[in-house]
């Protein structure tokens, strides 16, 4: 044997030994994958083609249960609220985030508390939240209620309710939010600042002509992972309105809660929650376009 074919061999078995020590490496991520992604994604494909109340065998329905959908104004109403919602909710809160990474990004005495301050709402549960802000705007015992000495039920309001569960939301992420941009900001080259600062750039100019457009890439994942998770609202509603009063503030989430664990009719909230990942599969596509074109 020569020496080439010995190294050959040696090169040849290393390698071996690497792929086998990194199959064993990423097996518990595989694993974790499989049965917390790619099993869930299968039942639910099969789910969606049965008609299945938890109790009976399954009936074989096809299509049926997408097809149900287009009649479904429920499910739409669903939508339109989600959608009417995150209007509200999302670009307040990537406005807001952006003002205050903006005061935060540059240190100040007591910057540093009051921006762990902002994250304590987005670290505490989601029903946890909600249920703190349902106790504030409770009409009997509530702290509104008892500052303004007037009993007024805000969230029995129709019109009111879903504004109040948007603005519940904002405050709960945009801690978040602002997370982000002041990482952006401060990875920002001061040369940048201090060329457009001589030639008598103000600090809204700055921030428009140099700062946003540099941030570019940390907006467009902001604002699409704020409308993916949008979408997925449930826990925050569930303890502030219930989904009501009546219907306005009845989310998609909680739509096929209900369909499935009230109505027990899994077939149907399958084909709801096959949508509903549709829709946020679409926006996490937008987003990765978004961010190939910016490189």
């Amino acid at each position: 044997m020569t020496a080439n074919q010995a190294a050959m061999r040696r090169s040849g078995s290393a390698s071996r030994a690497d792929r086998r020590a990194a199959a064993i490496l990423l097996a518990p991520s595989t694993a974790g994958l499989v049965a917390f992604f790619l099993v869930p994604i299968g039942v639910v494909l099969w789910l969606v083609t049965q008609s299945w109340d938890l109790l009976g065998e399954p009936t074989w329905v096809g299509l049926g249960n997408l097809t149900a959908l287009l009649r479904d104004e429920g499910f739409g109403r669903s939508l339109l609220v989600t959608l009417g919602m995150g209007l509200i909710a999302v670009p307040l809160q990537v406005l807001l985030g952006l003002a205050l990474a903006v005061a935060l990004a540059r240190p100040v005495p007591g910057s540093a508390l009051f921006g762990a301050a902002l994250l304590l709402p987005w670290l505490a549960a989601p029903l946890v939240v909600g249920v703190l802000w349902r106790w504030i705007l409770s009409p009997v015992g509530g702290v509104i209620p008892e500052l303004t000495g007037r009993t007024v039920d805000l969230l029995g309001d129709p019109v009111l309710a879903p504004v109040l569960v948007s603005l519940v939301v904002v405050w709960s992420n945009v801690g978040y939010v602002t997370l982000f941009f002041v990482a952006a900001l401060v990875a920002i080259p001061r040369e940048y600042e201090e060329t457009a600062m001589l030639e008598g750039a103000g600090r809204l100019r700055r921030l428009w002509s140099v700062e946003l457009p540099l941030i570019r890439p940390t907006l467009f994942f902001v604002l699409i992972t704020s409308c993916v998770s949008f979408f997925g609202l449930f826990d925050t509603v569930v303890a502030l309105t219930g989904g009501g009063p009546g219907a306005a503030t009845d989310v998609v989430a909680l739509h096929v809660y209900r369909a499935a664990f009230e109505e027990f009719d899994l077939g149907r909230a399958a084909a709801m929650a096959l949508v509903l990942g549709g829709i946020q599969a679409v926006l996490l596509v937008v987003q990765w376009r978004l961010l190939r074109s910016e490189r």
